[in-house]
């Protein structure tokens, strides 16, 4: 009985969104010690730093930058975690931030800081994850087209807002390009392993 408990605890354990929880509090504890994006040396030593493109996901220009990207990073990110795991959600968050922020830092000159990458890397991968339970029984095929009549919209939408911007100080190309691999990542989980996620899902889950 006692083992049967501990291991009911320990998968209701891996239900609490700690990837999520341990991006917003660093987040925040650096806005709280002051650490913006002035006090950011923004020169060649940095962007050959390795570390950067990924500090940089919890350096913001302040809380209302800070606030507007935990309103779509916190509800995602739980939801992706719910529906994965920890780890996975940190795989997603890394591949999306991390690249977006290589062809950012490729393409424009200064640097591209804040939690907004991460937050649409969740998002596709959540939809992604999303469209493969939702038709987990059906061929791979059908779980291929559903995933591209839902991304290429979205994608297509982010891409038009980027190009209107213009010379925008927000960096929506970043958005674009890691919606792009974080929903990439996620399908190739839900394509290659169709019947094999980290989390258990029922196949007849929401009837």
């Amino acid at each position: 009985m006692t083992a049967r408990w501990a291991s009911r605890l320990w998968r209701a354990l891996g239900y609490v969104p700690i990837t999520v929880g341990l991006v917003v509090a660093t987040s925040a504890l650096f806005l709280w010690g002051g650490v913006t994006d002035t006090a950011v040396d923004v020169s060649l030593v940095t962007f050959l730093n390795p570390l950067w493109y990924m500090l940089s996901m919890v350096v913001h220009d302040g809380w209302a930058h800070f606030s507007g990207n935990m309103v779509l990073f916190v509800p995602f990110g739980v939801l992706l975690t719910w529906l994965t795991s920890n780890r996975h959600v940190a795989l997603v968050v890394g591949v999306s931030h991390g690249l977006s922020n290589v062809v950012w830092v490729g393409t424009v000159v200064g640097p591209a800081i804040g939690s907004s990458a991460a937050a649409f890397g969740v998002m596709a991968a959540a939809l992604v994850r999303a469209v493969g339970i939702a038709l987990q029984r059906q061929s791979v095929e059908t779980r291929q087209t559903a995933i591209v009549a839902t991304i290429v919209p979205l994608l297509g939408g982010l891409f038009a807002i980027a190009v209107a911007a213009g010379a925008s100080p927000i960096a929506h190309f970043a958005h674009f390009f890691a919606f792009l691999f974080g929903g990439a990542t996620e399908a190739i989980y839900v394509l290659s392993t169709p019947e094999t996620t980290e989390r258990s899902i029922p196949v007849d889950v929401g009837r």
